[in-house]
């Protein structure tokens, strides 16, 4: 994902028909087979339709879930590869009999990209394997089955991810050398990093030639560091001064719960390790983010002192009133998008972006009160004695309801907080208007996010249900007990859904162009995160353990983590190119370099942010650095 020019193609008339080899392997792993799709691609040159995918079947029991996700997220990804909204195209997809599975992603997008470029589709190869939102070639399973179906197809060339080099053959139980099972097969075997690199290989063409990124590309003008220092300090002295108006006995109460050190201490080590590196938006944004919770624990502890507890019985029950009363009477996710839009300008919607985050509150405050409930439900199951049980349950509860309290109070300063941001790291930047627009480029990272969501919903929510032989709904609520990450991203998709629908509506016209650009960025970022959430639970091999959760295959992870980082720079780098100020991705590649070689890190977190910093990075190209 390395090339932005504006192509030939998207104004030319393309009308191309192939057949696309898809392999396919049988649940047990040991038999593989080749499924022809068919596919015809067009695109008329001065459409400004959306992107339509058609999928034809010739049995009532068709092309399964798997297969339909597969096919809308290649569209998507070989899009995303070009930078390319994919205006005026449309995708017909012919499904033979009853087929399903995802490994078949790869090889429709590049009969996309090959249709795209007016190419025909080789004949000899096969491919297998699934792709990640920067084009990354990902998980495939049951490869040396699928080989040899690909050879008695009379297949020439195979291509397969290149972090995968053995793999356990199914139907011998044994690990096989795939390039050694290539060659005695009779094929050629080609190991592919990515999209663009898989393309170059079946159309025989010269590899892509590197191009050098500049030097302290993730640099920042001097007037602006200056600014960032000046804050940095001013924000690390208040955060110290509202944290020392708690009384000691309480703040140290505070740091012993996971979640409030993590958002109260967390965040100022985070800051001070970050400024000693040199990475100064990432510094800022931590001691701010420090900041503000301070003073939502301070207000917290402020309602506390307040209660009387001699005609209080229910402390909890107070704080958890109080909380949602907060709540109710905090802006919606949309209305502090609207109100920040109007305070900054255009460049700076790339901080508003972030705007759905706060609807993810609601996600932790889900995600808090679900390990309450599980908390309660051993606790009864013990064989402590019952004032006990009680005692800890009700210490349990007051804790989550105080967490609450200072969730509420932190997310009422929203929107003052994406303007002082905004206002901050744009100071001594150009500013922009999109010279197109906007609403095609917002259309497309819809369309992405929304097949990649959906694409979570129908295969991995769906195999951790057949794996646990339970519901999906129940699938889902356990892996929310188990991953606040998915808590939250639950409740920024409902937040974003929101915005979607909202912007239509939007009566001004000048601020429906502004929030155009802030949801396309919105989405971009939404797409990363389901991504990394899709890794965390169908490429890894997690495992419900009475432990917590268990994680495998840590080779692609360290693989998928290299390639991110890549595509991530090379992104801001192309919007410096083009003078677009592209502050927000660099805070995304700035905490992820901080956090990736921290050994209590969430690895897939660290994923996720540079996922973030590429596709918003993209975003921008496609919004400022076309005409």
């Amino acid at each position: 994902m390395f090339a932005f020019a504006l192509p030939p193609y998207l104004m030319a008339d393309i009308q191309k028909a192939y057949s696309v080899p898809a392999l396919l392997a049988s649940p047990d792993g040991k038999t593989g087979e080749i499924c022809v799709l068919r596919m015809a691609i067009s695109r008329k040159s001065g459409d400004n339709s959306p992107l339509a995918v058609a999928i034809v079947e010739d049995s009532p029991s068709g092309a399964g879930e798997s297969l339909r996700s597969s096919i809308w997220q290649a569209c998507m990804v070989a899009a995303l590869s070009r930078a390319d909204d994919m205006r005026g195209v449309k995708v017909e997809v012919t499904v033979p009999g009853t087929t399903d599975g995802p490994s078949c992603g790869a090889a429709i997008a590049l009969a996309i990209l090959s249709g795209l470029d007016g190419r025909d589709l080789p004949a000899d190869f096969a491919m297998t394997g699934t792709i990640m939102p920067d084009g990354t070639i990902g998980r495939v399973g049951a490869v040396p089955a699928k080989m040899r179906a690909a050879a008695a197809g009379k297949m020439k060339r195979i291509l397969v991810p290149a972090y995968l080099r053995f793999e356990t053959d199914a139907e011998s139980a044994k690990d096989v050398d795939l390039k050694e099972l290539a060659g005695s097969l009779g094929m050629e075997f080609l190991p592919v990093e990515n999209l663009e690199q898989a393309y170059r290989d079946i159309h025989r063409l010269p590899p892509a030639a590197a191009v050098p990124l500049p030097r302290g590309v993730l640099d920042l003008p001097a007037t602006t560091e200056a600014a960032i220092k000046k804050e940095y300090t001013r924000a690390m002295a208040a955060a110290d001064d509202v944290a020392a108006g708690i009384p000691k006995e309480e703040r140290e109460k505070l740091l012993q719960d996971a979640f409030l050190a993590t958002i109260l201490a967390g965040n100022q080590n985070q800051a001070r390790r970050a400024l000693r590196s040199g990475k100064l938006v990432a510094a800022v944004t931590y001691v701010q983010y420090c900041e503000d919770a301070w003073r939502a624990a301070a207000k917290a502890w402020e309602v506390i002192k307040a209660i009387d507890l001699k005609q209080t019985p229910d402390v909890a029950g107070e704080l958890d009133t109080k909380a949602k009363a907060l709540i109710a009477a905090t802006s919606t996710p949309w209305n502090i998008l609207v109100a920040a839009a109007r305070k900054v300008p255009e460049t700076g919607n790339q901080f508003l972006a972030e705007f759905h985050e706060w609807a993810g509150i609601e996600g932790v405050t889900y995600y808090l009160e679900a390990r309450l409930a599980s908390f309660s439900e051993q606790t009864q199951g013990s064989n402590a004695k019952e004032e006990d049980k009680r005692a800890a349950i009700a210490e349990a509860r007051l804790g989550l309801k105080f967490n609450e309290l200072i969730l509420a109070y932190w997310s009422r300063e929203a929107t003052d907080a994406f303007a002082a941001r905004a206002e901050l790291l744009l100071r001594g930047l150009p500013q922009m208007a999109t010279a197109a627009d906007p609403s095609p480029t917002e259309r497309f990272f819809y369309g992405a996010w929304r097949a990649a969501h959906n694409d979570f919903e129908t295969q991995t929510v769906k195999a951790v249900a057949a794996e646990l032989k339970i519901t999906r709904d129940d699938a889902l609520a356990r892996m929310v007990l188990n991953d606040i990450y998915l808590a939250i991203y639950l409740a920024e998709a409902q937040a974003v859904e929101d915005a979607h629908r909202a912007v239509a509506k939007e009566p001004d016209p000048a601020l429906t162009r502004k929030l155009r650009v802030t949801l396309a960025q919105t989405y971009a970022l939404s797409l990363a995160k389901v991504a990394g959430l899709a890794v965390r639970w169908s490429e890894l091999d997690v495992q419900f353990t009475d432990a917590g959760l268990k994680y495998g295959r840590s080779e692609l992870l360290t693989y998928l983590l290299t390639t991110a980082r890549e595509h991530a720079v090379a992104n801001i780098a192309e919007c410096r190119r083009l003078g677009i100020p592209c502050i927000q991705p660099i805070f995304y590649v700035e905490d992820a370099d901080l956090c990736r070689d921290d050994g209590d890190t969430d690895k897939v977190e660290v994923l996720t942010n540079y996922w973030r910093a590429s596709l918003q990075a993209q975003a921008m190209v496609m919004l400022y650095g076309r005409k």
